[in-house]
This record gives C-alpha cells, structure tokens and sequence, in this order.
C-alpha cells in the first residue's frame, strides 16, 4: 500500500501485522516454570499413559485400513476375473480375454496410486 496519500484508514492494510501478538516461546526459560512443583511419577504415568493411547489408536486404525484395503483388492480382482472369463468357452485358455481385463486392472492400480498420492500430498 503506497503510505503517501492513503492514510485515512486505520489501521492501514500494510501494518496490520502490529496488532498481532507472537507466542511467549521462551516462557518455560522464566523462573515461574523452572521452579514450580513437580510431581514425576503423575507426570510420567501421563507421557506413558499418552503413548500407550496413541500407540492403541494408531494399531486399530491400521488394522481398519488393512482390512478395507483387502476388501478393495478382492474386490478388484474378483471383477477382473469376471471380465476375464466372460465370454469364454469352458477349459479353453485360448478364449480367455485378457485386454480388458488388464486395462481394468492397470486403471484401477494407477487411480488408488493417484488417490493414495493425493491424500499423502495435501491431506497429511
């Protein structure tokens, strides 16, 4: 914002800046936190007790994301087989389609390759 001939608001849009206050970041340096009193066996049972939660959650949602992934799979190749043996004759591998087949399995790979980028890139 040019400063000469603009200043008839207030604040002005280029020192908006000075209404903000930063975060004390060396207030655990100050006397008031160095030597308050502690009590360490209630603050490790709350690090140990913060771990231990995270640690389980983070297992269950691993473990849910395993199984939809499987689910996804199976499904995937369950209709790939379907369209592999559509339209063939009965225990004749030379009639098996095998494009269409590989075309859906090759769409199928590269749009969760996308997704699963996708969700790491903007989401994480």
């Amino acid at each position: 914002m040019i400063p000469k001939g603009f200043t008839d608001e207030f604040p002005r849009k280029d020192n908006l800046f000075t209404l903000k206050e930063a975060m004390p970041y060396d207030e655990i340096y100050t006397k008031v936190w160095a030597e308050r009193p502690k009590n360490i066996a209630c603050e490790e049972f709350k690090y140990w007790f913060a771990f231990v939660t995270l640690g389980v959650l983070v297992g269950i949602c691993g473990f849910f994301c395993t199984l939809w992934v499987q689910c996804l799979t199976d499904w995937v190749m369950n209709y790939m087989h379907i369209l592999i043996y559509s339209g063939a004759e009965e225990d004749d591998p030379s009639t098996y389609n095998v494009f269409i087949p590989y075309l859906w399995f090759t769409g199928m790979a590269g749009i969760y390759g996308f997704i699963a980028t996708s969700m790491t890139t903007f989401w994480a």
